[in-house]
């Protein structure tokens, strides 16, 4: 016998559906006992269902409270209620404000057995408005209430939805009253309700959507529909420049990194070389190399042949000294790091390649003034750090340990006067009987107070100090653009008497004389003046590759002290080998009557002609013409 049974079980059921379908469906012997054990296990299935629906609707809809507060004022009480349960409750604060302090105790209680207790002997009254409370004043109160004015109790709040152009409700729209700290966001039907009155605006935003400003009138009930907003993706795409073309980055093969002009400007300094390190990877530094840039992109590709990368400047070769250019001038730089990227520069992107390019004016842009000025000041080089120096006291004991091994005697026979220190000169003497020992012990402790560190730091190093200064106009109209600036920089370096100064004039102008016609004419010109007058240590000969320890420059009073060189002081101070001149080097002196100044101008003049035959197919013709002069 096969028993057939048809209806509708709640889809979380299903799994028990098709287990009760197929003991039903499955063939007996006919027995009637059989049958009623099917029957009795429906019922029983009924029974279960039915208790579990009514235990899921009970969950879903209670709303329970437990409170036990004394003396609490109302608006405290409405609080918690609302933490609890998360209902709504619309009351005026100023009004609840003047209601008795409530003492209330209940535990698991509804909302509305708990707001009516509170209200109780109050002149309040709350209604419910489906998901919201609303209390309210009621008639007949005291007189010391009713100058409250309760006429301006809060009216019904406004209710609405939020959809899109195709009727979908919005979740998380954020509504605002304008004007107020009033707001809310919408729940997942697109629903919302907000305190406001007739009159107010309603401010709506949503990320994805356009903002839009709603006027209640009348009705309570309003429906409002929300425009997903436009956005265009190109203003974030990254246009990468070649020095032949400006590409986006997805049309782009090989390996690069673009360096726009905030991150250029991260730091400080009048060299643009300087404003590169550290702040992309593949670019690698090395400020010993007597390679003019000092740098090399993914390390060496040659060992013998140039090792500098090459350098495009606004799509020509740039073969000036990169300290011509104002860093303030520049737009941004690309780094092209492999073949892949640099192979349309063929064999001289052989160490990689880096493009620059220039700011320019922008059409239909009023006029537009610029100036940017920094002072960068670096302290003295801190000579006192390096652990390998040999201070003045140990390296007398070495002399003298030296000196009874016998290791100075060629040097003091020697006829060509080398150079011997002060100290094996007082052991020569003591040996030769010239002075006693109570000298020769006083000369050598007054030497051991002497450190060459600290006239270095006082005669021959300084804080170095860097001056900026720049200018640019720029703007353009409909059919035009330019850019004009000028720069003037100054450094002093950590050496005594070197220094730097540099002025650059940059200029650009594009128009379209016709329609698709793009003209632009460039010129640049820069002005370095360098001077390396100071010197940066002292030098000797002989045994003393560096200048003996205890050497001074100058004495207590400031007057300039000689240093011996090339010749002993036994050849110096004896007038019948010098004949009566003066052999002696005084650095401090010397370097007064330096005059090791140079002087680099650079002229560059570019003009280019541009046609556009569609918006992807032009030609170019362009020329440039540099000048470099240093003397």
């Amino acid at each position: 016998m096969k028993i057939a049974f048809s209806g509708i079980l709640p889809p979380w059921f299903g799994h028990c559906n098709r287990q009760l379908l197929l003991v039903m469906t499955s063939r007996e012997a006919g027995s009637h006992r059989t049958i009623k054990k099917l029957l009795f296990a429906m019922k029983l299935t009924g029974i279960l269902l039915l208790a579990t629906c009514l235990q899921v609707s009970a969950i879903g809809t209670a709303q329970r409270v437990t409170l036990s507060l004394k003396d609490a004022d109302l608006g405290k009480i409405f609080t918690e209620v609302i933490r609890q349960t998360g209902v709504s409750i619309v009351y005026n604060e100023d009004i609840i404000k003047q209601a008795k302090p409530v003492t209330i105790e209940v535990a698991d209680e509804s909302v509305e057995k708990v707001l009516e207790l509170c209200l109780k002997n109050q002149p309040f009254r709350f209604i419910s408005k489906g998901k919201y409370y609303s209390v309210e004043p009621t008639q007949g109160l005291n007189p010391g209430l009713q100058e409250h004015h309760f006429s301006d109790a809060l009216p019904p709040p406004v209710t609405g939805i939020i959809r899109d152009a195709e009727g979908n409700p919005i979740a998380g729209v954020n509504i605002v009253v304008k004007g107020t700290q009033k707001g809310t966001t919408t729940d997942e039907e697109g629903r919302f309700s907000i305190e406001a009155k007739t009159g107010d605006v309603l401010l709506v935003s949503s990320v994805n959507y356009e903002n839009k400003e709603i006027e209640i009138n009348k009705e309570v009930e309003i429906v409002i529909a929300l425009k997903i907003k436009q956005t265009d993706l190109a203003e974030v795409n990254i246009i990468t420049s070649t020095g032949f073309q400006t590409l986006p980055k997805e049309r782009t093969t090989g390996s690069f990194v673009q360096i726009d002009n905030k991150l250029l400007n991260r730091r400080v300094s009048t060299n643009i070389l300087s404003r590169l390190e550290g702040i992309t990877s593949g670019l690698l530094f090395d400020n010993k190399s007597e390679n003019q840039l000092g740098i090399s992109i993914r390390g060496r590709s040659t060992i013998f042949a140039n090792t500098q990368p090459l350098v495009i400047l606004d799509n020509f070769p740039f073969e000036g000294n990169l300290q011509d250019l104002n860093p303030n001038d520049i737009e941004s730089i690309t780094v092209l790091r492999d073949a892949a990227a640099a192979s349309i520069w063929g064999a001289f992107s052989g160490n990689g390649v880096i493009v620059l390019t220039s700011k320019k004016g922008k059409t239909n842009q009023p006029l537009k003034l610029e100036l940017n000025t920094n002072l960068t000041i670096s302290d003295k080089p801190d000579l006192f750090y390096d652990p390998n120096f040999l201070p003045a006291n140990e390296f007398i004991e070495l002399e003298k340990y030296l000196f009874d091994q016998g290791f100075y005697n060629n040097d003091l026979a020697n006829s060509s006067y080398p150079v011997v220190s002060p100290v094996v000169n007082t052991l020569n003497q003591l040996k030769n009987g010239t002075i006693d020992q109570a000298q020769a012990d006083a000369l050598l402790n007054k030497l051991k107070t002497y450190d060459i560190r600290s006239d270095y730091s006082k005669y021959l190093y300084q804080k170095a100090i860097t001056q900026q200064y720049t200018l640019s106009l720029s703007g353009g109209g409909n059919k035009s653009s330019y850019y004009i600036s000028g720069n003037y920089d100054k450094s002093r370096a950590n050496i005594q008497m070197n220094s730097s100064e540099r002025i650059t004039l940059n200029s650009q102008y594009l128009f379209n004389p016709i329609k698709n016609l793009e003209v632009t004419v460039r010129y640049n010109y820069s002005l370095i003046k360098d001077k390396n007058n100071g010197i940066n240590s002292v030098t000797s000969s002989g045994k003393y590759s560096n200048i003996y320890p205890y050497a001074r420059l100058a004495d207590d009073q400031g007057n300039y002290l000689p240093v011996p060189t090339l010749f002993g002081t036994s050849f110096i101070d004896n007038p019948g080998v010098t004949g009566l001149q003066d052999w002696s080097y005084i650095p401090l002196k010397d370097r007064m009557l330096n005059n090791f100044t140079s002087k680099s101008v650079s002229n560059r003049i570019y003009g280019a002609m541009k046609y556009h035959f569609t918006k992807t197919l032009n030609a170019e013709i362009s020329y440039q013409y540099q000048e470099n002069n240093v003397t």
